[in-house]
């Protein structure tokens, strides 16, 4: 008796959702680079405050290598990352006894300074549906 013939499989439909949290948010490159090892690709990618910022690199069709690639290279020397946080300041340092908070940042001073070219200014130019979360 034969068996049947199996049918091929496709592979399953994913979204991702990539949270906050700061540095430890960029564990979610190795995520990515694990979905590109697999061959899957997301239809559509969430993320709020660092999960944003990688999603949103990962949604314009850089490949999970390239981000870390990046990351790597932004952030390997200390004081340059320092100065362009102080250079993505809202405040000024006076403010800090007035009225302001001198270390607030201007989130599309900070992209400029960190995001690598790849990524596009407007949501609809990504390759794959993106949403940012935000509440304030």
């Amino acid at each position: 008796m034969r068996k049947p013939a199996r049918e091929a499989r496709k592979p399953p439909s994913i979204a991702l959702a990539l949270g906050a949290g700061g540095a430890r948010g960029l564990a979610h490159i190795a995520v990515l680079e694990a979905l590109d090892e697999m061959g899957l690709a997301p239809i559509a990618i969430a993320g709020t405050s660092i999960g944003a910022i990688i999603g949103a690199a990962y949604a314009a069709g850089m490949k999970a290598t390239r981000i870390r690639a990046h990351a790597l290279s932004v952030l390997r020397n200390r004081t340059k990352v320092f100065g362009s946080l102080f250079e993505a300041r809202v405040g000024r340092l006076g403010d800090l006894f007035a009225r302001g908070n001198p270390v607030l940042l201007d989130g599309e001073r900070l992209l400029d300074r960190f995001w690598p070219d790849e990524v596009p200014d407007a949501f609809e130019d990504l390759v794959i549906p993106f949403t940012a979360v935000a509440t304030d």
